[in-house]
């Protein structure tokens, strides 16, 4: 069957054109209510994430004490590690002059003694005494050469004086010891 339609052109025209507005019309309220939609969503995980802001200041501000307490225990512990650190260097040190001494003595010869020992610097080493003869001084120094404790044994001077009646050799000499 054939559909005749009577309208007047001018009506059908207004007829379209109310579709159209009415179409722009549900698009433009979809749109609205699509932009609210995600509008409202952004909302709801801003007060979201200012909610759990929040809990954490929360939890900071419950913790700040013991934050306080941890920065105290750090210093005491670097104290206690400096302190630890002197002892052990102390320790460590502790036998390096009775070593020293005992070696120096049993580099002694016969008609040798010692007036002074003395550290310098570091582990430079300065001694001066008096022998009996050279030998004795030149002996002293050749046993200091051949110990394992003593490098660089150089013999500053000597010189001739008498004690009483009996002629003796004053001598100095500087080494470095390898503790």
């Amino acid at each position: 069957m054939t559909n005749i339609n009577l309208m007047p052109p001018v009506l059908l025209a207004k007829k379209k054109i109310q579709w159209r507005n009415i179409l722009v019309i549900i698009s433009l309220s979809a749109f609205v209510v699509l932009i609210g939609f995600f509008w409202s969503n952004q909302l709801l995980e801003v007060k979201k994430k200012e909610q759990k802001v929040e809990e954490l200041k929360a939890e900071i501000a419950k913790l700040r004490p013991y934050m306080q307490e941890i920065k105290d225990l750090e210093i005491e512990i670097d104290l206690l590690k400096t302190r630890l650190n002197i002892i052990t260097q102390l320790d460590k040190d502790r036998f390096i002059w009775a070593k020293l001494l005992d070696q120096t003595s049993d580099c002694l010869g016969q008609g040798i003694w010692l007036d002074n020992l003395s550290n310098t610097n570091g582990t430079a080493i300065q001694i001066s005494g008096k022998a009996m003869d050279n030998f004795s001084v030149a002996n002293y120094i050749l046993k200091l050469m051949e110990s394992q404790l003593f490098t660089n044994v150089n013999l500053a001077n000597i010189t001739n004086s008498t004690i009483g009646k009996y002629p003796i050799r004053s001598f100095s000499l500087s080494c470095t010891h390898n503790i």
